[in-house]
């Protein structure tokens, strides 16, 4: 099939006014966003379709030369979404190639419920969330895609990189006029994402295009900067009859008051401990005849005990619960994890530290799934006593129906619930509600 020629700068900007002037007639609410941001045309090999830093939208001249305008348009559309979702600061410590996946799905399913106008094209193999999570956030998707999705081709037990290979879906859109890919994973994402810490940015190895113009930075007032923007424009359409997004109102909610997410408690909890573990060396004899006294920190071990519920209720989290309990743990030089399985008594226990395999590859695989009632949280607590357990805090995975020990132990305990879990079984401890999580089995 014969390429069509690049696109000059000068023709790439034309054709992007032509796209977004169709959006804001006939989308006034990305529309009308979109005009408060730049849209940058660029030959970068570094960008070698589109991306956006929250602030400007950079689009490669040779991928839109391959776009008709209803195409572009939705390209547009799907940047600015990506923003208004505020998707660069959600990621946190999820796997970068999943949670691209399920952005776009987010944005994809929003784009399509507000295309009745018929504004945007949909590319084939635009990637659609599976019935069974749309309309839901790309945290809630991602925890999905985590538990259906599978990793190919590769050595590494996290998942990274490419090789993710996700159930086909029958809402995928297409043009018609477009050519069918030979297979949809999660690499076949026409865009790529940036996010606030830093991941999903593209190295430059000096032998691709080099384009000044094309200069993303992710300001650190994004969040507060597109939550201003979004909120205002959502009330201008408020008062514009039809014109109101489809499907933006749980959104709206957050946006007014964000939720502060389960891994954000997880990690002050873990950093809590672990700024407690800090001790202060003695003074260096070399510098003493100098009247200095230098001193500094020196890490120890961080040990903690894991206590998960096998009643069946905590199956569909766990994946999630350990891959995101093992990256906090990996940022400390030291650590040691005590997994002490238990439904009405300790059934298995497992220990793993920094120089073992990485834990979260047991999730799941490795424990025995019960079910029927009878759940004790007690055996973990009496097991840490019995066996004189060093532990700096205890950290226990499950859904709150079952009974916990009447008296406090001497350490931090933290009760790590999905959102339906019991909220009323424990009068002391910190509990953690999975937002986005429910009850399996």
């Amino acid at each position: 099939m014969h390429s069509p020629k690049p696109m000059t700068k000068e023709e790439a900007r034309r054709a992007l006014d032509r796209a977004r002037h169709a959006v804001v007639m006939k989308f006034p609410f990305i529309g009308e966003i979109s005009l408060r941001m730049g849209l940058v045309p660029t030959h970068d090999s570094k960008n070698p379709t589109s991306t956006t830093d929250g602030a400007k939208v950079f689009i490669d001249t040779e991928f839109m030369s391959k776009l008709r305008k209803e195409e572009l348009s939705f390209v547009i559309g799907h940047e600015v979404w990506h923003n208004v979702l505020l998707h660069p600061a959600r990621k946190q410590t999820r796997d970068t190639k999943l949670f691209d996946l399920a952005c776009d799905m987010e944005v994809n399913w929003l784009l399509k419920q507000n295309n009745k106008e018929h504004v945007f094209d949909f590319p084939y193999g635009t990637p659609m969330p599976p019935r069974e999570v749309q309309g839901e956030s790309c945290e809630v998707i991602y925890d999905w895609l985590l538990q259906n999705c599978k990793m190919g081709n590769q050595d590494s037990s996290q998942p990274s990189g490419s090789g993710w290979t996700c159930p086909d879906s029958s809402d995928v859109e297409h043009s018609l006029r477009s050519e069918p890919k030979k297979d949809k994973t999660a690499d076949g994402q026409f865009d790529t994402h940036r996010y606030t810490d830093g991941s999903g940015q593209e190295e430059d190895d000096g032998q691709g295009n080099s384009d000044s113009d094309f200069n993303p930075k992710i300001a650190k007032s994004f969040c507060e900067d597109m939550r201003e923007i979004a909120i205002s424009q959502l009330q201008k359409c408020a008062l514009m009859q039809g014109t109101m997004p489809i499907g933006i109102e749980s959104f709206v909610k957050k946006l007014e008051k964000p939720e502060v997410p389960w891994q954000e408690h997880l990690a002050q909890f873990i950093t809590q401990i672990h700024t407690g573990k800090l001790e202060w060396t003695p003074p260096s004899r070399r510098h003493l005849y100098r009247d200095l006294y230098l001193q500094s920190h020196r890490e120890k071990k961080i040990k903690i005990a894991l206590a998960i519920d096998t009643s069946g209720s905590t199956y569909t989290i766990l994946p999630n619960f350990f891959a995101e309990l093992e990256s906090l743990m990996k940022s400390f030089d030291a650590y040691e994890v005590t997994r002490i399985d238990c439904d009405a008594a300790v059934e298995k226990v497992v220990v793993y530290d920094h120089d073992s395999a990485p834990f979260s590859k047991d999730s799941g695989e490795g424990i025995s799934w019960n079910g029927g009632g009878g759940t004790s949280f007690v055996p973990p607590f009496e097991y840490v006593k019995e066996k004189n357990l060093d532990i700096d805090a205890l950290v226990y995975l499950t859904d709150g129906f079952g009974d916990a020990p009447e008296k406090q132990p001497s350490y931090p305990v933290l009760w790590v619930l999905p959102k339906d879990g019991n909220r009323d079984f424990c009068r002391w401890g910190k509990k953690v509600f999975m937002q986005n999580a429910k009850c399996g089995w």
